[in-house]
């Protein structure tokens, strides 16, 4: 995943590997990006905003509430620059 921000030019501050046992949703974060299905109904269930990578194996997970589809992380950015202007 590293490589993929490297290759992606994505920067970032932090990277973090969530332990087995642990759930991504328990992390202190308001915007989360994720292609798991599973992952991203667990953390909208929070009440946390997902961002669900279009993958295959998501196919079957329609949008909602605080899951949006994206295809690229400038979805992501263009998302998160519209909102701060508003």
């Amino acid at each position: 995943t590293k490589r993929w921000l490297a290759h992606n030019e994505i920067p970032y501050d932090d990277y973090i590997i969530v332990p087995n046992g642990l759930k991504k949703s328990d992390y202190e974060y308001n915007i989360f990006i994720d292609d798991s299905p599973s992952n991203a109904e667990q953390i909208a269930n929070c009440g946390k905003a997902v961002f669900l990578y279009d993958q295959p194996w998501n196919q079957k997970m329609s949008n909602r509430e605080k899951i949006r589809r994206i295809h690229s992380i400038s979805e992501v950015i263009d998302y998160l620059d519209h909102i701060q202007t508003m």
